[in-house]
């Protein structure tokens, strides 16, 4: 991740909005953060991480620390309600290009009256596509999708971010100078290692768990018998073979009750279906005598309402024709209102047609306009569009270029790293070389003097020639060494001397590889340099102003297109106003046909209803027609009578059949006996109950004491694995006692020291390098946690002593060896690597030589790619780091400005 570019205004002392553009000081790679102690550089830092995560650099965010501050208590001081605080940052994943623009939430001038009203919240991101800021889908303006997204994309937690961005002031060296359970708890947040703490307690709760059950799972077996008697002087085991024995028994005791419970109620359903037999039979003679009687009546009744029944017909005749006089009338009323409604349609068409023509010409100046002076536009524009894309290609070229020269500058920064090793490699081997060449020499001479001493114990005699020489004095005879040296041996390390060759000529012939591609890298950089000066000049400025032209001709075709558009419509809505005048009046001249046809069958109607009834004129019979009520009210009465007399006949057929061949039997002696057979059955319904109630019981308690026994020997089975797993995640297994968590934060601390100490040698000419210490030297039991102290190894005398015992521009250098594995580390643990890491202050306590190193070893840091920022007071700094940005206080004022490159922003 590169950051491009800030924008801050209202936030932190920063009152004015203040702009700073990273460019420089990404390709520098170096560059320093100056200013008055107060000024702001800290909320610069605190700016980058609120517009990427709505939080600050200070890390007690997340648990209400003393440093943590919020983006909300960052509104600056000395704003008016009428001033706006936001932070707004440029920034680069991967080559793409976002925006995201923060505010936190203030009180602003309220928009209505006055007073003031909360400014809430909010976030906005956008992607840079083809030159222009679009949202980015899914994740354009809500504050959580916001955050999700980045964090996503950068693959870092505001936490971990919050860690590897900013090295911040003496934080690092109470890793150096703090007690081991300080250290212990630092680590814990840096690398997040509550996931081993939860796991180690995880795995006790569930031995405890395990152990409880078992425990449990006991209690139960001894009270499982407990009212059972008969129980009482066996154990579980001989208690639960009792239990089936018994169960065998009650269960054939149970069969049998239930058999002849089975059999008395069979006799007893017998005898009460016979009897419930001849009492439906008896039921369905008294119900046809029933339905006689009552078919009677309702005959008598039908016959009683004959001379209403005349009454009504001749009401409803008469009632007919009064009707269809007063329809005849209303239909007159309705075509003399219809041709009123003609008459008024057509007035109103002869208005529209005029208006019609007349919007008809409008459209059709606006068409030819278009058509003329939009065709000249459009020619214009295909040619701003087509130097528009030669210009973008050429952009695109020059991006693809620049792209190819940043990866030959990190392809050459890899190979000049790949040499050091390869020469480092080289040196190691002639060292290896050397080592065993003069083994082998020391060897050879040791075996020499023992073949000597060999001759002299087994062939030199005194006054006898020496089988060697010839001489008879033998005034030096050779001893045998306690060390002999074999052929074997020899040839051994004469094998070795030719392997350790070897590896000195690979190491050498890699070494002249990688200085040979490092000069070709160099060669295509200078090329590639020259090309971009000399064939791809910025077209950005030129593209600027031919966009602005785009836009404007754009914006005249669309006038024209506007104006077509408004003269198109107003011709369509005269169009649609005199369609519709015209189907109205259509619509009214068939109606006034239709009615007048209505009229005239409705005339026909009425007549022949006159002549069926021998009257002239249906005006007299009004004062003889019945009301609709009195007619409704009759013809619901007769309906009833007619629908009794059906219902009366259909339940005297239906009873007729049902009892056809039937005669009525006496049904109380069959009563008796049911309620005999009744009594015998409830008598063994209750002694089969009483069987089965002890059956059930002595199933349950079987099945009880089963899945007990069962349950216990899974509980036991279960718990031995918990504990044996228990007692490895705590370190009970071993020699040593170290639990799991313990042993990560070890491993995490030897990560960090390695990569520190790396820097630190070369930051003391090869003279310190940092350790964990023996615990047991301040009296730690190493039995029970694993060594979190650091100490530094003194190469020079070959001693170690505590780290607090280093001076402050020592203590400063191993701090910032620290501070940085402690990042690298970091950020290799969570995701997307940084470019840009800022360091804060330190470096006063150096003298001019340290300096240099300290120099030389962000020099290497910038050249692996990243963006390195320091934050200093010291002035040595300006000279050596001409690139700068610096904050200006204002102390009347009590406000901050940023200058850049000696200008303010």
């Amino acid at each position: 991740m590169k950051i491009n570019k800030l924008t801050l205004q209202g936030f932190g002392p920063f009152r004015a909005k203040q702009t700073i553009d990273f460019s420089c000081s990404n390709e520098a790679g170096l560059f320093r953060l100056a200013g008055p102690t107060g000024a702001g550089k800290t909320t610069i830092l605190d700016a980058i991480m609120f517009a990427l995560y709505g939080e600050t650099t200070g890390s007690g965010q997340a648990d209400g620390g003393a440093d943590g501050r919020t983006g909300k208590d960052l509104r600056c001081s000395a704003c008016g309600a009428d001033e706006e605080t936001f932070v707004e940052l440029e920034f680069e994943i991967l080559g793409t290009r976002y925006q995201v623009r923060r505010n936190p939430e203030y009180q602003r001038a309220a928009k209505r009256g006055d007073g003031l009203a909360p400014e809430k919240a909010r976030a906005e991101l956008k992607v840079s596509e083809a030159g222009d800021w679009k949202l980015v889908d899914g994740a354009a303006r809500k504050i959580s999708e916001v955050d999700a997204y980045i964090t996503r994309q950068i693959g870092l937690s505001a936490a971990q971010f919050r860690r590897v961005i900013v090295i911040p002031q003496g934080r690092f060296r109470e890793v150096l100078i703090s007690q081991a359970t300080d250290r212990e708890e630092l680590l814990k947040k840096l690398f997040e290692t509550h996931l081993y703490e939860d796991f180690e307690q995880r795995v006790k709760e569930e031995a405890k768990k395990g152990a409880n059950r078992l425990k449990e799972l006991d209690q139960q077996r001894q009270g499982v018998f407990a009212e059972f008697d008969w129980a009482k002087p066996l154990d579980f085991e001989a208690a639960l073979e009792e239990t089936k024995v018994r169960l065998d028994e009650a269960s054939t005791r149970s069969q049998r009750d239930v058999d002849a419970e089975n059999g008395a109620r069979n006799e007893w359903n017998q005898a009460s279906e016979q009897r419930m037999r001849v009492e439906a039979d008896n039921e369905k003679v008294a119900s046809r005598e029933r339905a006689a009687g009552q078919l009677l009546q309702a005959e008598q009744r039908h016959n009683e309402h004959s001379e209403l029944r005349a009454e009504l017909a001749e009401a409803k005749r008469v009632d007919e024709v009064v009707l269809a006089y007063r329809d005849f009338g209303r239909l007159n009323e309705r075509a003399r209102n219809a041709e009123k409604d003609y008459s008024k349609s057509l007035e109103k068409l002869q208005v529209f047609e005029p208006v019609m023509q007349q919007a008809k010409d409008s459209a059709d100046r606006a068409r030819r306009e278009e058509g003329e002076e939009g065709g000249k536009l459009q020619k214009a524009l295909g040619r701003l569009e087509s130097e528009i894309q030669e210009l973008e290609q050429k952009r695109r070229q020059r991006s693809e270029r620049e792209g190819d020269m940043r990866k030959l500058e990190q392809e050459l920064a890899q190979l000049r790293v790949q040499y050091e090793e390869a020469k480092a490699e080289e040196r190691r081997s002639e060292e290896t070389l050397h080592g065993v060449r003069e083994q082998l020499a020391h060897a050879q001479v040791a075996q020499r003097r023992n073949r000597a001493a060999m001759v002299r114990h087994e062939q030199l005699q005194s006054g006898a020639p020496c089988p060697v020489c010839g001489s008879l004095d033998h005034p030096q005879p050779a001893s045998v060494s306690e060390t002999l040296v074999t052929d074997a041996e020899i040839e051994s390390l004469q094998e070795q001397v030719d392997s350790a060759r070897k590896r000195v000529d690979r190491a050498r012939d890699a070494a002249k590889n990688f200085a040979n591609k490092i000069d070709r890298s160099e060669e295509a950089c200078t090329d590639l340099k020259r090309s971009l000066v000399e064939e791809y000049s910025d077209p950005t400025q030129r593209l600027s102003e031919l966009d602005s032209e785009r836009r404007e001709t754009r914006a005249k075709i669309d006038g024209l297109t506007e104006a077509r558009k408004s003269a198109n419509e107003a011709e369509e809505r005269a169009r649609t106003e005199f369609d519709a005048a015209q189907r109205d009046h259509a619509a009214k001249e068939q109606s006034n046909r239709d009615l007048t046809t209505e009229r005239e069958g409705k005339a026909r109607q009425l007549s022949e209803l006159l002549e069926s009834i021998a009257e002239a004129d249906a005006g007299p019979l009004e004062p003889r027609a019945r009301t609709r009520e009195w007619i409704q009210r009759t013809e619901a009465t007769l309906r009833k009578v007619d629908e009794a007399m059906r219902s009366a006949q259909d339940r005297f057929e239906d009873a007729k059949q049902l009892a056809e061949g039937i005669v009525h039997i006496e049904p109380e002696p069959l009563r008796a006996k049911v309620a005999v057979l009744q009594q015998a059955y409830e008598r063994l319904r209750e002694q089969a109950a009483q069987s089965r109630s002890e059956k059930d019981r002595l199933e349950s308690l079987n099945t009880t004491a089963t899945k007990l026994r069962g349950a216990l020997v899974d509980a036991e089975a279960s718990l031995r694995p918990a504990q044996e797993l228990e007692r490895i995640i705590t370190g009970k297994a071993g020699q040593t006692i170290i639990s799991l968590h313990a042993w990560v934060l070890g491993a995490y601390l030897d990560e960090v020291l390695s990569v520190a100490s790396h820097r630190l040698v070369d930051l003391t000419r090869g003279r310190y390098e940092l350790r964990r210490a023996d615990d047991s030297a301040d009296g730690v039991d190493r039995r029970t946690r694993a060594g979190l102290n650091i100490e530094v190894f003194d190469t020079h005398l070959g001693t170690s002593r505590p780290a607090r015992t280093l001076s402050g521009g020592e203590t400063f250098l191993a701090s910032l060896s620290m501070a940085l594995a402690l990042a690298e580390v970091a950020s290799s643990r969570g995701g997307q690597a940084l470019d840009t890491v800022f360091i804060d202050e330190g470096f006063g306590t150096l003298d001019s030589e340290t300096l240099d190193l300290a120099m030389d070893v962000l020099t290497r840091l910038r050249e692996s790619g990243r963006t390195v920022g320091l934050i200093s007071h010291v002035d040595e700094l300006r000279r050596r780091i001409p690139t700068g940005i610096e904050v200006v206080k204002d102390d009347s004022l009590g406000t901050s400005s940023i200058r850049q490159g000696g200008a303010a922003h």
